[in-house]
């Protein structure tokens, strides 16, 4: 019994994904440091999550030729928390941030909890 396309995954393709999902987490991570001042509010940061998410989703689904499963989930997963690390990372050393002001980052752990989920829905 043959496994669906789909969910077949060889080496290959998961290298492919580790790529994709490194480029997109760190591009995301870039784009969300330049826009931070607007998703500094609620609302804007769940419609932050929902966009990230779906583009490190989206990515991570291109570079695999369109492929899904568990792996990839996980791959695009992280590429979410890597951009936000990227974000975090660029706020530390570019802006005046604090790690006061880290533990109350509530709109970015709301962003990337929302991104993780929509990101690993696209690779379903």
């Amino acid at each position: 019994m043959r496994r669906i396309p789909t969910y077949n995954i060889s080496g290959a393709v998961l290298g492919r994904a580790a790529g994709s999902s490194l480029g997109a987490g760190v591009a995301v991570g870039v784009a969300w440091w330049l826009f931070n001042p607007l998703t500094c509010f609620f609302f804007y940061g769940v419609l932050t999550g929902l966009a990230f998410g779906y583009a490190i989703g989206e990515l991570v689904s291109l570079g695999t030729g369109r492929r899904a499963g568990p792996p990839l989930q996980a791959m695009a997963a992280g590429g979410v928390v890597l951009a936000y690390l990227v974000r975090v990372g660029l706020l530390f050393g570019a802006s005046s941030w604090a790690f006061s002001d880290l533990r109350l980052d509530l709109c970015g752990l709301v962003a990337v909890t929302i991104a993780g989920f929509i990101a690993a829905g696209r690779l379903r």
